[in-house]
């Protein structure tokens, strides 16, 4: 159970980090396309 709840968090970690590249990518988009 513990490790159960250790891959949680690691899972919770990496999701968290795609999701902060992915809304840094579009923040990148949108600024690109204002700008154009």
């Amino acid at each position: 159970m513990a490790m159960e709840h250790a891959e949680r968090r690691r899972w919770c970690g990496e999701i968290s980090k795609i999701n902060q590249t992915m809304n840094a990518d579009e923040r990148h988009k949108s600024m690109h396309n204002l700008g154009a």
